[in-house]
């Protein structure tokens, strides 16, 4: 009965284990050295309400102050996952900098902060809109704040939202720093268990009646430019992509692996069949059926495809090219070492970071404290000249009445005479001209 308990226990246990997947600790998040930031004086005096409408202010009337970055990244420094009204507040903010022209002295502290207070809120959605609209927002991550939202969604086992976090990373090209691409590559790969498209195309209802078409006269058109990398809307393209970019930073056997996954769903078959006929290079037969999978679904005439599709099934019949271990097995302990590696790397760069922004924020609100103090002044001493400029002329006045009198002639303005057309001849009267005499008229 004992042995049969201590079975079943262990059972539940692989079972809970294999269902939730966590590789970053939780001394990650550096919680006291993310808390310093509000122990400055200035932090702790700062009240959001009265800087939220002081930042409104300047950004709408130029006579009400300049925008500052720095005002931006207290506030979204101070604002705190506690408090999720604030939520609204910051994304107007970060949008009233991008567009300003003090988005080129945006901190890193800022993106930081933007994503860390989302991820702790669990407002994931917003964030996640906030990224990919990179010209309304600006917002873009680092490495250490990758590797959090990214192990924050795998936890969740949201791997929709983590494999899209993956394809942000892929547009930035920034696949240099091991521990984000482990857990892009994770999530990458959890998400081809279920691929849904990252962007929701509405649905016309057919029996709608068809908008009424309105031509617009412009002066040219532009000829259609498709980048092939911010102008992808495909979720398969952008997993594909990031795909092969992990692929090419990466070394046997996940390297060719990976490189073929990604062209299969990018739609580089050529590619694909140039990887699969190297004879040095072994496949997993995961990889290939996931391969198989998206083929089956594309309708297209290209041979290419069809040409790839019997290279497949050819590689999956021959059971001696395939690699014998699993996939999924190498692909988790590979993330695994990797953490092991690289979180005390990343928790001491990012404890010296925390550090060093705090240092940096003081330093740009003094400056900024001494700029206003310095224009207050200036505009002091140029109100102090205008006085003494207008009692100088009180009381010189009869001395330099005569120069007066010439500023206000040089003053005067001479409009030329108007022409109203020519003017009529007046009509002549005949002097001798008598007017007849009106009789009223007599009944009969």
């Amino acid at each position: 009965m004992f042995l049969r308990s201590k079975l079943l226990n262990k059972n539940n246990l692989s079972l809970c284990s294999s269902s939730v997947r966590t590789f970053l600790s939780e001394q990650f998040k550096c919680p006291n050295e993310w808390n310093s930031r509000l122990q400055p004086t200035f932090m702790q005096n700062t009240n959001l309400e009265n800087l939220y409408y002081e930042i409104k202010q300047a950004s709408t009337s130029q006579k009400n102050g300049k925008l500052n970055a720095i005002d931006i990244d207290i506030f979204v420094n101070k604002a705190s996952a506690a408090d999720e009204s604030r939520v609204d507040e910051i994304n107007e903010l970060i949008h009233t900098l991008r567009i300003s022209d003090e988005t080129t002295n945006t901190l890193d502290s800022t993106h930081h902060a933007v994503v860390r207070n989302y991820v702790d809120m669990g407002h994931i959605t917003d964030l996640i809109t906030i990224l990919d609209n990179r010209l309304a927002y600006g917002i873009f991550l680092d490495d250490y704040s990758a590797s959090y939202l990214l192990d924050y969604l795998i936890k969740k086992q949201d791997f929709h939202s983590a494999a899209r976090t993956a394809t942000f990373l892929m547009l930035q090209e920034d696949f240099e720093n091991e521990l984000p691409r482990a857990l892009s590559l994770f999530a990458c790969y959890k998400y081809l268990n279920r691929r849904e498209p990252f962007y929701q195309v509405e649905q016309t209802d057919e029996q709608a009646e068809k908008p009424k078409e309105v031509k617009v006269r412009v002066k040219y058109l532009r000829n259609e430019y498709f980048d092939d990398h911010f102008d992808i809307k495909n979720h398969d393209h952008l997993v594909g992509k990031t795909f092969i970019a992990i692929g090419k930073k990466m070394d046997k056997p996940f390297s060719p692996n990976l490189k073929l996954l990604g062209y299969c769903l990018y739609g580089k078959y050529e590619n694909a069949c140039n990887e699969l006929k190297t004879t040095d290079k072994v496949f997993f037969k995961e990889i290939l059926e996931h391969c198989l999978k998206v083929l089956e679904v594309i309708e297209t005439e290209d041979t290419s495809l069809e040409s790839l599709k019997v290279v497949l099934q050819e590689r999956l019949a021959n059971t001696n090219q395939l690699q014998s271990e699993s996939f999924d097995t190498l692909l988790e302990d590979y993330c695994k070492s990797v953490v092991a590696k690289q979180e005390p790397v990343a928790i001491e760069t990012q404890k010296e970071l925390y550090k060093k922004w705090n240092v940096l924020r003081e330093e740009k609100l003094n400056e900024e404290l001494q700029r206003l103090q310095r224009a207050k002044r200036l505009k002091k001493i140029e109100q102090i000249t205008e006085e003494m400029k207008t009692k100088e002329q009180h009381l010189w006045f009869f001395e330099n009445e005569a120069q007066l009198d010439l500023q206000i002639d040089g003053k005067r303005v001479f409009y030329p005479k108007r022409w109203f057309g020519k003017k009529k001849v007046p009509r002549v009267i005949d002097a001798d001209y008598v007017p007849p005499e009106i009789v009223k008229g007599m009944k009969n």
